[in-house]
């Protein structure tokens, strides 16, 4: 619960990233177009990244009502874990974090967006090594891209 109550926090319709609450925590946020949480190819960049980043474990938080499947996955930072997520939660809007809230992803159906204090995008590039950039296009588009894919009637 405690965990949820921190994931609602920095959110706002339960993927996106609360501009105001990133604003006062100073972080930025950047986009990658990736739906269905993580790739396998982005799943073998991001693991030994965030290891090498000191990272062990992570916690995936539904941001979305499930039922009766779990709103929170402890997951280990290794390549098996990330997969067994994709799985059984692939198609779920999660928001996947360390416990601190130094880093998070908020993984849904269109995008992934991750968000994090400059300082650790800059000192830990090896971190955030798995975001192709030069397939990133500018946030303008990405934005109007992302509005039109959006349904609006599916507000949590």
């Amino acid at each position: 619960m405690r965990l949820q109550s921190l994931a609602l926090e920095m959110t706002t319709n339960g993927y996106e990233f609360s501009t105001e609450w990133i604003r006062e925590h100073g972080w930025k946020v950047v986009p990658v177009e990736d739906g269905n949480h993580f790739a396998p190819q982005d799943i073998a960049a991001l693991v030994p990244a965030m290891k090498k980043a000191g990272y062990s474990e992570c916690f995936a938080v539904a941001s979305e009502p499930l039922g009766d499947l779990s709103a929170c996955y402890r997951l280990l930072i290794t390549e098996e874990d990330f997969r067994n997520f994709n799985a059984e939660c692939g198609l779920f809007r999660y928001i996947v974090m360390d416990e601190a809230r130094s880093w998070a992803i908020s993984c849904n159906e269109w995008y992934n967006l991750f968000a994090a204090d400059p300082a650790l995008l800059e000192a830990r590039a090896s971190f955030v090594g798995y975001i192709k950039k030069d397939s990133i296009p500018p946030i303008n588009s990405f934005s109007r891209k992302i509005r039109a894919l959006a349904p609006q009637s599916h507000q949590i």
